[in-house]
């Protein structure tokens, strides 16, 4: 969705209002540059006709002057661009604060329907392409129209009608903006969204290493690459052509306008309207009328760049995010989250707003979760079984708020959770998924995301209690051992480990373990199993899990199929009474007391 020109340029000078010292700075240093420029010109008619005078009596005047006027230029010609590098890089800086900001609360919903690497590509390669926006090129499109302006009147007060022949061929190169103006925004988008896809592909590719290299993909994904990467050397090429047609043109209409000056001031002193002195400030001083004209045309593409860069970061900021309180929150209520009871009554939801209208239709006819209710009470030890796509996951997404219901409701502790914060909602749940993620940086830096004022004790008790101390005091810097992309430097065990001692360092009193070792092997489930035993100490724990044995032994079973919940109740008595726990069980049993025959065959 584009977001129109108008509201893209009063949305970005929005930003400038945060630094109003710094651009008032900024003003005062383009007038006196400005001031500084003209004072050049004159000071070259007055050199001039000093020595056409033969009057020797002025030289000193004349040297402090120049000097002074040297070192003027210099240091505020410093100052300005310090204060455009400045004041660019902070608003640069709260543009990619604010979109991350919106990125974190964007719904799950939105996560569905993008790719990372989109997301990336627009705080990154957008956020660059606004480039110097808000410095250089905003304070040109200020200065070059006031530099033109008092040019003007200066060679008016040299010689009016030359004055107003050379005013008469600058503006034409306001035209070159309007013709490219438009061509280069819509070629700054194509381009940004073409290093989006070929970002997206770069993602892919690198956060899959083991399966291209053994597919043998490296030459057939290599060819792909290069594809995308000529899509977006083609719309370089093509805004690189846009840009030389704005300074060509330009540089052409003020070589023009010199000529004619030249030609005619040459012509006007040899009739004696005017003086070499004054012909060569005038010369001076038309750069200063006509280059201002020739430049906007650049600075206008320029802007219309940025523009194109804005467009998209605008349209992420516009998405729909989570709101941060769903109805109303008395602000003096308990905090902390103290569980007694978790009711879900005739609950269903789909995943229509995450898809095409085709996959509308048909998550329409086929609910995640459809019509299910039943209740947890505090200290509870529930399993969650069934097939693949019966439901369990999407249930746990609508416990944690990540998604609404479309009807029924969820209750804790007798309160609608539409009616709580979603932060107090989600501090009932510390969640141990299947794969567990690490953050880059170190194994601390990780725990402190399960509490972020833990002692060195609570996190090496946390490690202890997780099986994880013994391997992280072997590694070389212990608690502070940098971890690889998504710590992949660690085994998958211990990766797991380490994700279960963040979440005993949270304490929610409500754990969720979403087939937590389904991905192990026998050694390392037994130590998670153990130390997951550990974590569930005095809490409410609901487990989805694909081996009926890790659920055998809990206070209460949901058999769910198709979304929907096919029976509820304990080990013993689903065996008895539900076919489907009963058919499950039978073939775990049936794997179980085959495996050497599998295991022979492999």
């Amino acid at each position: 969705m584009e977001v129109a020109k108008g509201t893209i340029f009063r949305r970005l000078i929005s930003y400038t209002k945060r630094y109003r010292l710094l651009y008032v700075g900024l003003l005062i240093s383009m007038l006196v540059g400005i001031g500084l420029e003209l004072s050049v010109a004159q000071y070259l008619s007055r050199m001039t006709n000093v020595a056409a005078s033969g009057d020797q009596s002025q030289w000193s005047i004349l040297i402090v002057a120049g000097a002074t006027i040297l070192v003027l230029t210099v240091l505020f010609q410093y100052g300005d661009a310090f204060l455009k590098g400045i004041v660019s890089s902070r608003i640069r800086r709260d543009l990619r604060d604010d979109t991350m900001d919106v990125v974190l609360r964007l719904t799950q919903s939105e996560f569905d329907r993008s790719h990372s690497g989109e997301l990336t590509a627009r705080l990154t390669n957008d956020n660059a392409a606004i480039g110097d926006l808000f410095g250089n090129t905003l304070l040109q499109l200020i200065r070059n129209p006031l530099l033109a302006i008092a040019a003007f009147i200066f060679l008016l007060q040299i010689y009016w009608p030359l004055a107003i022949i050379c005013f008469l061929i600058g503006p034409t190169t306001l035209l070159i903006g309007i013709l490219f103006g438009k061509p280069i925004m819509n070629n700054s988008i194509q381009q940004q969204q073409r290093q989006e896809r070929q970002l997206t592909f770069l993602q892919d590719i690198l956060n899959t290493s083991l399966l291209f290299k053994a597919f043998g993909l490296e030459s057939k994904l290599l060819h792909k690459f290069r594809s995308l990467s000529s899509e977006v050397t083609e719309t370089e090429r093509k805004g690189a052509h846009l840009q030389a047609a704005i300074a060509g043109t330009g540089s052409g209409i003020g070589l023009t306008s010199f000529i004619v000056a030249f030609v005619f001031g040459a012509y006007f002193v040899t009739q004696g309207k005017m003086g070499v002195g004054g012909l060569l400030a005038f010369i001076q001083l038309l750069n200063h009328l006509t280059w201002p004209f020739t430049n906007l045309a650049g600075t206008w593409g320029a802007a219309q760049q940025s523009f194109g860069a804005a467009n998209r970061i605008f349209e992420l900021i516009d998405r729909e995010v989570e709101q941060r309180t769903f109805v109303h929150v008395d602000p003096s209520s308990e905090r902390k989250a103290v569980f007694e009871k978790l009711e879900v009554e005739n609950v269903q939801f789909d995943y229509s707003h995450s898809f095409d209208e085709d996959a509308l239709q048909s998550s329409v006819l086929n609910p995640a979760v459809n019509n299910i209710s039943f209740t947890i009470i505090k200290g509870q030890r529930v399993g969650v079984v069934g097939p693949s796509g019966s439901g369990k996951t999407s249930l746990f997404k609508l416990l944690l708020g990540l998604y609404r219901v479309q009807s029924g409701v969820i209750k804790l502790n007798g309160a609608s959770q539409e009616t709580m914060e979603l932060s107090l909602l989600r501090s009932y749940y510390s969640l141990v998924p299947q794969e567990s993620r690490l953050y880059t940086g170190t194994i601390r830096d990780n725990l402190l995301y399960g509490k972020a004022d833990a002692s060195e004790e609570e996190m090496l008790d946390a490690l202890q209690a997780a099986n994880a101390l013994d391997f992280v005091m072997r590694l070389p810097d212990g608690l502070d051992s940098e971890l690889a992309e998504h710590g992949g430097s660690l085994s998958g065990g211990q990766r797991q480990r380490i994700a279960i001692a963040r979440a005993m360092l949270r304490d929610a009193p409500i754990l969720l373990l979403d087939e937590a070792t389904s991905a192990l092997d026998s050694e390392s489930e037994r130590d998670i199993v153990q130390a997951l035993n550990r974590l569930s100490e005095g809490k409410t724990t609901i487990t989805i899990a694909h081996r009926l044995y890790m659920v055998r032994d809990a206070d209460v079973i949901i058999v769910m199929d198709q979304g929907q919940i096919q029976a509820i109740g304990k080990h013993e008595e689903l065996l008895v009474e539900c076919d489907l726990y009963r058919r499950m069980f039978d073939a775990q049993m049936y794997a179980q007391d085959h495996q050497p025959a599998i295991t022979a065959i492999v």
